[in-house]
C-alpha cells in the first residue's frame, strides 16, 4: 500500500481529531482514567497548539484518505534534548500494515532533524500490546507515571535513543 507520511497544518486537525476518537474508542472502558481524546483534548485546543507550534501533527493518507495520524514537538521538560510523541491513531481496519512504524520512522526522522538526542512518549501499562510495539521498535521503558487522582502508576514513560 502506497501510503504517504507528512507534517500538515491545522487544516487537517478535525480530521485528526475524528480518527484519534475512532482509534481510541475501544480503550473506554478498559484504560482508566479514559484518553484525554475523550476527556479534555478539543478540535479547539489541538488547532490551537498547532497554530502556536506547541504541537505538531504528522498524518498518513492513503488516496486522500487518513489512515493515521500522530502529535509530536519538542519535549516541554527537555526541548533541547527529548522529542515527544502522542496520540499515535492507526484507522482500525489499517493496522499491523505499517502505517505506525512509518509515522514513528517520521516522527524519529524530524527529531534527528531537529538535533534531538532521544524521542519519548507514554504508553498505558494496560495497553501491552503497544507497549510491545514500542519495544520492538527500539523503545525503552524509562520509567512510570501515575495520572492524577490514582494510587499506582497507570502508564510508562518510553524513550529511543537516536
Amino acid at each position: 500500500m502506497n501510503v504517504s507520511i507528512y507534517e500538515t497544518d491545522k487544516s487537517n486537525a478535525s480530521r485528526a481529531f475524528e480518527l484519534m476518537r475512532l482509534a481510541f474508542n475501544e480503550q473506554r472502558g478498559f484504560v482508566d482514567p479514559e484518553p484525554s481524546i475523550f476527556r479534555g483534548d478539543s478540535i479547539r485546543s489541538i488547532s490551537s497548539d498547532i497554530d502556536k507550534k506547541e504541537k505538531r501533527l504528522i498524518v498518513a493518507l492513503h488516496r486522500s484518505r487518513l489512515l493515521g495520524a500522530v502529535f509530536c514537538g519538542a519535549d516541554k521538560n527537555n526541548p533541547t534534548e527529548d522529542f515527544y510523541f502522542s496520540h499515535l491513531a492507526i484507522r482500525p481496519r489499517y493496522r499491523n500494515n505499517g502505517v505506525g512504524r512509518q509515522l514513528v520512522e517520521e516522527i524519529e526522522s524530524t527529531a534527528r532533524s531537529e538535533k534531538a538526542k532521544r524521542v519519548t512518549c507514554a504508553v498505558r501499562i494496560a495497553l501491552r500490546q503497544n507497549v510491545s510495539l514500542f519495544e520492538h521498535l527500539g523503545y525503552e521503558i524509562v520509567g512510570e507515571g501515575t495520572h492524577a487522582g490514582f494510587d499506582s502508576p497507570t502508564y510508562y514513560n518510553m524513550a529511543k535513543v537516536l
